[in-house]
């Protein structure tokens, strides 16, 4: 029977049988091993006569070393409006699909499932020479390293006479000296390591070789050789390991800055049980000896980490794993089961079961990463043929980002029912085509809303398209505006365009309106707000810059409601000073393709 993985590191299961009156005794007990294993620890069964073996742990050759049909010639079908590819590549990746999904609320999700492509191997002198001893031989190869601090352990053997000699259980990182070995002895070993941090445990089970592997743990990394001590007393011989991937892996990796986000929360699946196979591994012989439809097809928020540390919590990757060659996934899915990003203003927002499919059916090669990268981009919302972002465009000063704010809401930019006197503060005002929300920035420097991630999905609306919102003037039916208020005096008047359905909005992701609000407009040469008003009486007013120049001025979008929830009110285009602070409200691209993603950064394995 396999043995599994989980019951041959420390702790086990054992501590759900403990008694708390055990608990000082066997804790005392844990830290004095803990302590006498921190480096590495042996099991012997025979003594040696004081010759060294000096463990040398070279990193993870991630040459592919099964023959199963290479990806470039791979069984590829249509599904929808997926664009699969062999010969396009992402960074070095090998890019096999491409698609835009848009979600209900409107959020396009970009999906791509690529090959993640390996780096050449080059191996130092004293290890070239000594590959041998690793099964290693002087093939092209490529090599991954492995983090510090990951266990693994070592079993040894005498070739000659096939006698268990003794269990190394080691730290990657920390050296290693086995100081029993004999001098000019043929020894066959085999190392391996589920790259988990927990020390292994005691004796290796020689009567039971074999492990389970399975998708949702930790892979399995296995090396194996054959080698000679020298004919030298007390010599010390080196023993190379260069680990090899004893699994296909599949990297699910949620990228969230297009929603200018982190990610809280986040939990996965696939969409069945048999996409995604369990391996018994047979460690003496270093072959797996079966395989099964796995029982687990969760992915837990506790196996999604930081993809990489510049990027912070906006970008999360978890791998999956599948141990059969010869069993091809066809049509994977990947569904969120749920993703909560956090919000600016606090809280947080939640999707949930969110499927994302594969139309590519590969061949997973062992010792392969593949990677479905799902890039979330805020939502925009389609009014006369133009699709216009939901929130206002702030820029972030510290960071030098481009964003959107994550509501409609007063919430940004009041202090007690009035506008922040520093509005460079509240980013949200640009003198025209900008670079900053600064009052004494040059205008005409670039189109700001081109910045935003990613970057060309949006850019400033011409005149022609700020005319076609202009245009919406009927007070009933659909598309209809209306000017209203959301609570109280407190909220300043805002303008709304209704596509379908009712009530005042309080949420820029619900699907049938967008909402402009009255912010007034920055002065030139200060910080100092204008034509702001949440009273009762007298027009409100809010101004947004297009990208269409007019003389020695630009043309603006501006707004002025009379009176809250009223249908009185004028949308119009007027030509404006460049030196005003308006605010900018950005629409699609329309030319951006999916293609222009830039790559990710590599990754922190």
């Amino acid at each position: 029977m396999a043995q599994s993985m989980r019951n041959e590191r420390l702790f086990g299961y054992t501590s759900k049988y403990m008694t708390a009156s055990h608990l000082v005794i066997y804790f005392t007990v844990l830290s004095l091993f803990l302590v006498s294993c921190k480096k590495a620890s042996t099991e012997l069964t025979v003594q040696g006569d004081g010759t060294r073996i000096t463990l040398n742990l070279i990193g993870v050759d991630d040459t592919v070393m099964d023959e199963a049909p290479s990806l470039s010639k791979a069984n590829i079908t249509k599904n929808g409006d997926k664009k699969p590819t062999t010969s396009a590549t992402v960074d070095s990746d090998i890019l096999l699909e491409e698609q835009k999904v848009e979600l209900e609320d409107g959020t396009e999700a970009v999906v791509r499932f690529s090959e993640i492509s390996n780096t050449p191997l080059n191996l130092t002198q004293n290890s070239a020479k000594n590959a041998t001893n690793n099964g290693i031989s002087s093939r092209a190869a490529t090599l991954g390293d492995i983090p510090k601090g990951i266990a693994y352990r070592l079993v040894l053997f005498n070739n000659t006479t096939g006698a268990y000699v003794a269990t190394i259980s080691a730290i990657s990182g920390t050296s290693f000296t086995f100081t029993e070995a004999n001098r000019n002895t043929n020894y066959r070993w085999f190392a391996y390591s589920q790259h988990v941090t927990m020390p292994y445990m005691g004796e290796f089970n020689v009567g039971n070789p074999q492990i389970t592997v399975s998708p949702t743990e930790n892979g399995l990394l296995y090396a194996s050789g054959v080698f000679t001590t020298s004919n030298v007393a007390n010599g010390d011989n080196q023993l190379n390991i260069i680990f090899q991937r004893k699994v296909a892996a599949i990297e699910i990796v949620v990228d969230a800055r297009g929603l200018f986000s982190t990610i809280n929360n986040i939990n996965a699946r696939t969409n069945s049980t048999n996409a995604l196979k369990t391996g018994t591994f047979d460690l003496n012989t270093g072959q797996y000896v079966g395989h099964a439809n796995s029982s687990d097809n969760t992915v837990s928020n506790a196996s999604f980490v930081r993809y990489n540390v510049n990027l912070l919590d906006s970008v999360k990757r978890a791998q999956i794993y599948t141990t059969d060659s010869q069993s091809p996934i066809q049509n994977l899915q990947i569904i969120l089961t749920n993703a909560n990003i956090d919000l600016d203003f606090g809280g947080t927002r939640n999707f949930s079961e969110l499927t994302f499919s594969t139309g590519t059916t590969i061949s997973p090669q062992l010792g392969k990463r593949y990677r479905i990268t799902i890039t979330l981009i805020t939502s925009a919302k389609n009014i006369n043929n133009v699709n216009w972002a939901r929130a206002n465009l702030f820029y972030r000063p510290s960071d030098g980002g481009y964003r959107f704010r994550h509501n409609s809401s007063h919430f940004y930019g009041t202090v007690g029912g009035n506008p922040l006197t520093t509005s460079a503060d509240n980013g949200e005002f640009f003198n025209w085509r900008a670079r900053t929300a600064l009052f004494n920035d040059t205008p005409n420097q670039i189109d700001p809303c081109n910045e935003v991630y990613p970057r060309g999905r949006w850019k400033m609306p011409t005149q022609a398209e700020a005319q076609l919102l202009a245009n919406v003037n009927a007070t009933s039916g659909y598309p209809r505006r209306r000017f209203e208020r959301q609570s109280s005096d407190t909220e300043t008047i805002r303008y709304t365009a209704y596509i379908t359905g009712d009530n005042i909005p309080n949420d820029p992701y619900i699907m049938n309106w967008i909402t402009f609000l009255s912010y007034g407009r920055r002065n030139q040469g200060n910080y100092e707000i204008s034509e702001f008003n949440n009273s009762s009486l007298n027009p409100a007013y809010s101004y947004h810059w297009t990208s269409t120049a007019n003389g020695t001025n630009a043309m603006a979008l501006r707004m002025m409601g009379n009176f809250p929830n009223a249908n009185n009110g004028t949308v119009t285009l007027v030509a404006q000073n460049t030196m005003n602070g308006f605010n900018v409200r950005c629409v699609h691209n329309n030319s951006w393709t999916p293609a222009a993603i830039p790559a990710l950064p590599a990754a922190d394995y």
